[in-house]
């Protein structure tokens, strides 16, 4: 899948994050929605083709990976990393249980970030895209 045709969604409540993310995807010609809650992202999937969602554990209504299966249910074929600055085995646990692709501990490693989306996205048709750093 091509950069400029991918569309990703950004949800967390740091604005910072957002916009340093935000730039960055736009910068390599993604097409970019953001977020600052569980329900505005789950509007956005609802209304626009979203490829990618790069979702913050820490959001203000409900913890981020718990709306993974809301957002699959909209859009199976979506991609998702989830990042979080309140790290555990159990939190990461039930995280990668749902299917993610990757999951990032703040603060975030933007370099790796766009990676894994692009690897992610070509990998698109592949259901068991699984994407780690050696």
């Amino acid at each position: 899948m091509n950069n400029s045709r991918a569309i990703i969604l950004l949800a967390d409540n740091d604005i910072e994050s957002i916009k340093n993310l935000e730039e960055r995807f736009s910068k390599e010609g993604f097409r970019v929605f953001t977020a600052d809650s569980a329900r505005k992202a789950l509007e956005c999937v609802r209304k626009w083709k979203i490829n990618f969602a790069i979702i913050d554990n820490d959001l203000k209504d409900i913890e981020g990976y718990k709306i993974i299966p809301l957002i699959k249910d909209l859009r199976p074929d979506i991609k998702v990393i989830i990042t979080t600055l309140k790290n555990s085995h159990e939190l990461e646990g039930k995280s990668r249980a749902t299917g993610l692709v990757y999951y990032a501990i703040k603060p975030l490693d933007y370099d790796v970030i766009v990676d894994a989306v692009k690897f992610a996205l070509r990998s698109y048709n592949n259901k068991k895209v699984n994407f780690r750093l050696k």
